[in-house]
């Protein structure tokens, strides 16, 4: 597991990597990342993506996409791993079965 800076906003990034002995890391099986923002208040934090506020069940196709992308920032995140956890974690942490990478 890794932590490290949210960019711009107030908040970090935790990568949570599986199988760190593998040669070859695979996004959205090996590898995924979660963003915690502050509430800006408080000065707690909680997972709270950017696109947790974006995400509709009508747009749950490019979230999809996106998890498999090879772009470096796929829609408006830092990374396709950022929504490959979302997509797990919004399904209450089980791979949901439209889940685009093969575990």
């Amino acid at each position: 597991m890794g932590l490290r800076k949210n960019g711009n906003y107030d908040g970090i990034r935790v990568h949570v990597i599986l199988n760190p002995q593998k040669k070859n890391l695979l996004v959205g099986r090996d590898v995924f990342e979660l963003q915690y923002m502050s509430d800006g208040m408080s000065g707690y934090y909680a997972y709270n993506p950017q696109i947790r506020r974006n995400y509709t069940e009508g747009n749950r196709k490019s979230y999809i996409d996106a998890c498999t992308s090879n772009s470096a920032h796929p829609l408006y995140a830092m990374s396709s791993a950022e929504f490959c956890g979302f997509l797990i974690l919004q399904n209450n942490f089980k791979v949901p079965k439209d889940y685009p990478v093969k575990l």
